[in-house]
């Protein structure tokens, strides 16, 4: 059997495999309650996106995304859910990469303009005071929206950088979480045995960090003494390291949660790999490549979130004792673990003329002792977003915007949307990369872009 030959059926068995357990967990499930009165809901969304770049009306992009989900409930207490994600386009933004996935994560069908992947395929048990789910999903552990502080269990989809929604988009993976609740805490315990991490741009793709395209953009989104180096190791190949180590990668995670006196507080303790690659340079027999490492890391945190009449206060604190870096030498990239603390604060506020409020601040500080790391030391990013809703909550304009403090560049996305009917909603916008290129925002400001949005539930 030829080398071609042979991938192909390895595919197709990883595929078949898929299938199979999928299938299975339903089959466990549904046998559970083959006595019991079961009820099966099917939903699908549908929704065609397409996006012009406002420098040239270019098209940047045109997705088709098809989300099928099907759950199975009954009288006791067992109930499985299986949700798919279809994704067809032919654009700019491309599918992303697939080589940070797990062999378990991998999408079950692919192409170069299409892409079936499993987004949810749980077994639930659930009893008054216990909720165990086995399978692949997401766990979301953070308060503020957008802004992660001790929202780090998940690894993200990077692919459209930050104008996802909701924000941030999170890849589920294969593993099993515990929440044992008392009559004023929860302890909520999850182990992601599945070492798939985020979801980056292809090399073609629009929002590839300018730092990784060759040859970088002026600038490239970092500091000028990084360029000379930028420029060298951008024409060296790029290569993941391999996603395949289910326990020595495995990423776990606690969460308590106590609630008193109308506040809601919670620690958080997770330890696994960084979901964020660093680089370093190999040297083989076929030649020099970069190479992307996710080493491991801990983090330790802290939330809190309190309603204030018509305000909703929300802190966030996080420490990473050992956070993988680059430094910022001139050389090939030198890696080093330091101290990473990070800080946020939001505020909803329902304001006067039914307008409703969410601003947010977060510092990232890393420590540079034994030398400079290639970002600042300490970074601020802010959000802010204004909504109101007209016509009986049928139409809804919105404000978004996203800051860099430190660089002082951002994106700035006016939108509206309109809720057709029980079924069909529109949605249109524009998103306004602003600031220089040095900016993790402002790099993208070629990117700058109008859109349109149609979606159906059924």
């Amino acid at each position: 059997m030829t080398p071609h030959l042979l991938s192909s059926a390895c595919r197709r068995a990883r595929a078949c495999l898929k299938a199979l357990l999928c299938v299975g967990a339903f089959a466990i499930a549904l046998a559970n309650t083959a006595h019991a009165q079961t009820q099966v809901q099917a939903r699908y969304e549908v929704e065609g996106w397409m996006a012009a770049r406002t420098q040239d009306a270019s098209l940047q992009l045109n997705r088709l995304t098809v989300k099928p989900t099907v759950k199975v409930n009954s009288d006791t207490n067992w109930r499985a859910e299986l949700g798919l994600k279809l994704i067809v386009a032919k654009d700019d933004v491309g599918l992303g990469r697939t080589d940070g996935f797990s062999p378990a994560s991998k999408p079950v069908l692919s192409g170069e303009d299409a892409a079936l992947t499993v987004e949810r395929a749980v077994l639930i048990h659930q009893t008054d005071n216990t909720e165990f789910t086995l399978g692949k999903q997401s766990v979301a552990w953070g308060s503020l929206d957008g802004l992660q502080v001790v929202d780090r269990f998940d690894p993200q989809r990077r692919v459209d950088f930050i104008l996802s929604d909701p924000r941030p988009d999170r890849l589920s993976r294969w593993g099993a979480r515990l929440k044992l609740h008392g009559v004023d805490s929860t302890w909520d315990l999850a182990v992601a045995l599945d070492p798939s991490v985020s979801q980056m741009p292809t090399l073609a793709g629009a929002f590839l960090p300018q730092q990784l395209k060759s040859p970088p953009a002026p600038g490239a989104g970092m500091p000028s003494l990084l360029r000379q180096n930028t420029l060298i190791m951008t024409a060296l190949p790029l290569i993941q390291s391999d996603r395949n180590d289910y326990i020595d990668d495995a990423t776990f995670g606690v969460r308590y949660e106590r609630r008193f006196q109308g506040m809601t507080a919670n620690l958080v303790a997770i330890s696994g790999p960084d979901t964020e690659p660093v680089s370093r340079l190999d040297i083989s027999p076929r030649g020099p490549a970069l190479s992307l490492d996710y080493r491991r890391r801990n983090l330790i945190g802290a939330s809190a979130e309190r309603p204030l009449g018509a305000h909703v206060l929300r802190v966030e604190a996080a420490l990473i004792p050992d956070q993988p870096t680059n430094l910022a030498s001139l050389g090939a990239p030198l890696t080093d673990t330091r101290a990473r603390s990070l800080l946020g604060v939001g505020v909803d506020w329902n304001a006067p003329a039914d307008v409703f409020v969410n601003a947010q601040i977060m510092l990232d500080h890393i420590d540079q002792t034994g030398g400079k790391t290639q970002r600042a030391e300490t970074e601020a990013f802010t959000t802010l977003s204004l909504q109101r809703s007209f016509n009986n909550e049928a139409v809804r304009a919105k404000l978004d915007l996203a800051a860099n403090l430190t660089k002082g560049d951002g994106m700035i996305r006016p939108s509206f949307s309109w809720q057709v009917n029980d079924t069909v909603s529109l949605s249109s916008g524009v998103d306004l990369f602003v600031g220089d290129r040095d900016g993790v925002l402002g790099q993208y400001r070629d990117e700058s872009r109008g859109w349109i949005k149609l979606s159906a539930t059924f």
